[in-house]
């Protein structure tokens, strides 16, 4: 989601919109074909021989029953699939997958994949004709048409009802743009149906809207975080502290972590909602009324505030990028600086990572490959340059905290 946002962010700063395709695949780790999936491991990644016939001993002759209390079912044969739950499953489905990228290159469109989900964009200069909206349509409609026919192909179905498309663009157009993207004016012809854009979609558990607010995801979160919150609180009285702070943990505290690295750089008010979260539930947990100051119980809690520990996400992740410990696409968002060359990666933790120019804030300064330098530089180098990524956390959370409580 990181690289998917960066890309959106970057290019509505650089004055364009993005129509975006979201497939959904049926069954996806089920239906994969025994006999297609050893002839792509063969001719596509070069595995033979000895290797390739355990992996054949692995997918052939499964069986699967359910058991229950110690009574098992009658088993029953699997002939397709790969083991859901196992460590080579999804490395398998990604094996497999891996023509759909082929397809969308030669359209010229971008893609990301992640399990069953495929991600598809292109980007385009809105004009009053309306000339290069209606090519990346065609252009993005053909590369659907081309991966649901692969599919068919190789024993996969797209989930039709899932397919959902979207544009993107700023919410206020610059002076230099000749007209406003009208995200409902035209539909995404797909074969014989046409899927009309959505003004907003949920992406791998997070909602985005069509300027990229982020403010769906957010209410989202709070309406969530404040379900979970009540319920704790009327049961409250038969529990014990440590308990109490455990199921907040759990049911409260991961809603306001998950994705929370897609929020960096949002307005403080659009984050004060989720404040307002935290601090109900340190209320919670102190047993403090809904009026008196919360922040020296947030500070004996030792919580971080929502704005900082959304940058201890990013921090992590950009140490996580330096140290080669991170997907290679979030690794490729940064650069090491120099002052005669930038040059990737692969080098001392210790460095400035260089920031790219934006034109906006509301856009280009949220991109993670802006916003990450941005936070690495201004972390002072002893923590930079820690040797492992347990000593970074405990020092740049002793410093955040710092900065958060002066």
């Amino acid at each position: 989601m990181l690289k998917v946002l960066n890309d959106l962010l970057i290019a509505v700063d650089r004055g364009e919109a993005v129509v975006l395709a979201l497939l959904d695949q049926s069954a996806a780790f089920d239906t994969i074909n025994h006999a297609i999936l050893l002839d792509r491991l063969t001719a596509r990644f070069g595995i033979t021989g000895c290797v390739l016939a355990w992996f054949e001993s692995y997918l052939f002759n499964r069986r699967q029953s359910v058991s229950v209390k110690g009574k098992s079912s009658r088993s029953v044969f699997l002939p397709f699939g790969v083991p859901q739950g196992s460590v080579l499953g999804p490395i398998l489905n990604t094996l497999y997958n891996s023509p759909l990228h082929d397809i969308a290159y030669s359209h010229g469109i971008s893609d990301h994949y992640y399990a069953d989900d495929e991600q598809l964009y292109c980007s385009f200069r809105p004009t009053t004709e309306g000339g290069e909206q209606r090519l990346a349509f065609s252009a993005l409609a053909d590369c659907v048409r081309d991966t649901k026919n692969w599919a068919s192909d190789n024993r996969l179905k797209f989930n039709d009802d899932k397919t959902d498309a979207m544009v993107i663009s700023a919410k206020i157009i610059r002076k230099n743009s000749t007209t406003k993207i009208d995200p409902l004016s035209m539909p995404l012809i797909v074969g014989e149906s046409a899927i009309l854009p959505s003004t907003k979609v949920r992406n791998l558990g997070v909602i985005l809207d069509s300027h990229l607010t982020m403010e769906p995801q957010i209410s989202s979160i709070r309406r969530m975080a404040f379900y979970h919150l009540r319920r704790i609180a009327k049961i409250k009285k038969f529990l014990s502290r440590s308990a109490l702070t455990q199921l907040i943990h759990a049911f409260v505290t991961s809603q306001l972590d998950y994705g929370n690295a897609l929020l960096v750089g949002l307005p403080k008010k659009s984050l004060a909602s989720l404040q307002r979260v935290q601090n109900a539930a340190a209320r919670v947990i102190v047993g403090i009324r809904k009026l008196d100051p919360v922040k020296p119980y947030l500070k004996a809690l030792h919580w971080l505030p929502i704005e900082k520990r959304i940058e201890f996400k990013i921090a992590v992740l950009t140490y996580r990028c330096l140290n080669c410990n991170a997907p290679k696409y979030l690794q490729d968002l940064l650069v090491l600086y120099r002052p005669d060359a930038n040059v990737c990666l692969r080098s001392s933790s210790r460095s400035v990572l260089w920031v790219p120019r934006t034109h906006t804030k509301t856009y280009g300064d949220r991109a993670f490959s802006v916003a990450a330098p941005r936070i690495w530089n201004s972390l002072p180098v002893n923590i930079r340059s820690s040797s492992s990524i347990t000593t970074f956390k405990t020092l740049l959370k002793t410093y955040l905290f710092s900065m958060s409580f002066v």
